[in-house]
Parts: C-alpha cells; structure tokens; sequence
C-alpha cells in the first residue's frame, strides 16, 4: 500500500507546551489488491512516535481505520475503502499534555466501476425516409471514477441480428454525446425494427 507521510514537530516551548505536530497520508484504497474486498483488514499504512509518558486519546471516531495507540500512533485499515464513498478523512489526536496530531488521509481511486447507461434499453424511432447521414442522438454513459478511470474512452454498437456485418447504422461521437448514424437506405417493408448492443470502456487499467 502506498503511503507517504510527512510531520512536523518543533521542541517545547518556555511554557511546557508541545506544539502542534501534522501527518498526511496518501493512501492507494486497496493497495496492489485486484478488488477493494482484498484488503487485508488491520494493514498499517501509517505510524508516528508518539511520547510513551503521554496518555492520548482520538477527537472522534473514523469509519475507515483503526488507530492503535501505544509507542506509536498506527494507522490501519478498518474496512474496505471506496474513493466512491469517502474520497478523504480527517483525524484529530489530543493528548492530556497541550498537543494536536493532526492526520489526514486521501483515498486513491482506482477503476472499481464499469461505465453504465442511465436506461438499460434505449428506443429510438427513425422515419424510413432520413436521408443517409441523418443522425438520432442517443444516452451516453457515465463512470462513477475519477481521471482516466472515470472517462469514457470508447464505444462498441454491435447489431444483435447480425454482429459487426450490419452496416445500416454507425456510432459517431462528439466529445462526451453519441449519435446513430444512417449509413444505408431505410425501408420498413423489408426490415421494420433493427437491435443493437452498445457497450462503453474506461480509461482505467484494466479497462472496464
């Protein structure tokens, strides 16, 4: 799991005071596991020293990680974590001596969702008379991840009846729309409903 932190601690003050002392963590939700559910449930991904003398104690509790608080502050995984669900946490540690750990932890994404239309089934009605390249807007589809893992990076429309061999339509894109295009003459009496498959991959590796 991929975690880089970084604190800053100065010595005491005149008065007795620790200051305040500040970790980030960035951390891959799943680290090199294939399925969020993976995750080993107790993973460290973080520590910081911690004065043994000094009882501390957690301004309130976290949905997604375990602190452990002996010689050290751990920070471990408590459940599976989605970027989905909760893209960040922030920790706040006191101590009984004046003194703030302030932690704060970055769920990365990764491509846990494939692309899906907003209708399952999508019906378009077309006048046999549209002229060759006449276009019929159609739903495109959305991806739940961020950056590459959330784009849209193309799309398939294969004809049930006849696979990639149905040349009557195409799929044209244009930026984030899509369209069905004619290609071929249309005639009702010949063939009156026409059904295709349209599927949409990410970005992501591997793609979904």
């Amino acid at each position: 799991m991929a975690t880089q932190v970084s604190r800053r601690r100065g010595g005491r003050s005149r008065r007795g005071l620790v200051p305040p002392r500040k970790m980030q963590i960035q951390a891959d939700d799943v680290g090199q596991f294939d399925d969020p559910t993976d995750a080993p449930i107790g993973k460290i991904v973080a520590k910081l020293p911690l004065d043994d003398e000094i009882p501390y104690r957690l301004a309130k509790k976290t949905v997604i990680v375990l602190i452990s608080i002996r010689k050290s502050l751990e920070v471990r995984v408590k459940s599976p974590l989605d970027r989905e669900e909760l893209e960040s946490e922030e920790l706040l540690v006191l101590s009984a001596v004046p003194s703030i750990t302030h932690v704060h932890i970055h769920i990365d994404d990764i491509n846990d969702n494939a692309p899906i239309f907003p209708a399952a089934v999508q019906k378009i009605s077309i006048a046999e008379t549209s002229p060759i390249g006449s276009r019929t807007s159609l739903l495109s589809a959305f991806d739940p991840d961020s950056g590459l893992n959330g784009t849209i990076v193309e799309y398939s429309l294969i004809s049930v009846d006849f696979g990639e061999a149905d040349e009557t339509f195409i799929l044209v894109r244009e930026d984030d729309q899509i369209f069905l295009e004619v290609r071929q003459s249309l005639d009702r009496e010949i063939k009156a409903t026409y059904a295709f498959n349209l599927t949409a991959s990410d970005g992501g590796t591997p793609s979904l």
